[in-house]
């Protein structure tokens, strides 16, 4: 990942790439790109539940990158940048969309991950409602950047189990993948 606090985004259908996205990474290009996508979904025939699946948890995965990385950078007062990549594959035999991410984190950072991961891996759809609905009424998880719900609200959105994998790249520096099938 370069300096440059950039984020390359790539649609594909069928192995075939239709879309690329190569900008700067904040709130207004994460809008941006997830608006792109809806209507290049829209335009290929999905689904409005699916098309409404994909555009949430694209976001959710974006402002993950964007408010997680390693590299985030304050450009403004409250305003972030920085780098990551994200994918959308689809295969049309399944009618089954890939979402992928991956940026750079703190290794400090590993364990929670996998904790949160983890736990949402083993809640099914009622439990993913009511973890949700008690986050928001007793706020315990709240930060500077949300209540804490985008991987409850991704689990909920996932057709499989959300997966993920972490690369040791440097120092304390590793490479986070997280991927979700919709």
């Amino acid at each position: 990942m370069s300096s440059e606090n950039q984020l390359k985004v790539c649609v594909e259908v069928n192995q075939q790439n239709i879309y690329d996205f190569n900008e700067r990474i904040n709130e207004k290009s994460i809008i941006e790109v997830a608006t792109k996508i809806e209507q290049l979904l829209l335009s290929n025939g999905a689904s409005r539940r699916k098309l409404r699946d994909v555009y949430e948890t694209t976001i959710e995965m974006l402002q993950n990158v964007l408010n997680y990385s390693y590299d985030s950078s304050e450009i403004e007062a409250k305003k972030m940048e920085a780098n990551g990549t994200f994918s959308i594959k689809y295969d049309s035999q399944n009618d089954t969309y890939f979402l992928q991410s991956c940026n750079l984190i703190d290794s400090k950072k590993e364990n929670v991950i996998q904790e949160k991961i983890a736990n949402l891996k083993t809640l099914d759809e009622k439990e993913l409602r009511k973890l949700a609905r008690e986050k928001m009424r007793t706020k315990k998880d709240l930060h500077d950047k949300g209540a804490g719900l985008g991987l409850i609200s991704i689990a909920k959105k996932s057709s499989k189990p959300m997966e993920y994998t972490f690369e040791e790249i440097v120092g304390t520096i590793k490479r986070f993948t997280f991927i979700v099938t919709i």
